[in-house]
């Protein structure tokens, strides 16, 4: 059951890390309705559509690793039931994936609304 919690709370992190490299090295081609940073900001342009992506990678491939150090000292050092530590962890992470569309929407609003 251990390891059912530490892939279940690593899973998001390793995702985010590993989708930051697809967002930079092979982001979608074309503005579409089934794959990468879709919203409506991110949407009205191939010049925003891009930017969206090399944001949120950037800033993925910077969060994904600090959280997967996080969540292993947490499980190390915090003497937690399984259960309760990783419904923290559930929090902590969806907080930094708001967090980093905020970031994301704020930059496209800031750089790309003068228009």
């Amino acid at each position: 059951m251990k390891l059912f919690f530490y892939i279940t709370d690593l899973l998001l992190p390793v995702m985010m890390t590993l989708l930051g490299y697809v967002f930079i090295k092979r982001p979608p081609k074309n503005i579409n309705m089934f794959y990468g940073y879709r919203t409506s900001r991110s949407m009205r342009s191939m010049e925003s559509w891009n930017y969206a992506h090399e944001r949120c990678g950037r800033l993925w491939i910077k969060l994904g690793p600090v959280l997967i150090i996080l969540i292993l000292f947490s499980k190390l050092l915090i003497p937690l039931n399984e259960e309760i530590l990783s419904l923290i962890h559930m929090t902590i992470l969806i907080f930094f994936l708001f967090a980093t569309i905020f970031v994301v929407e704020k930059d496209l609003k800031r750089i790309f609304d003068r228009h």
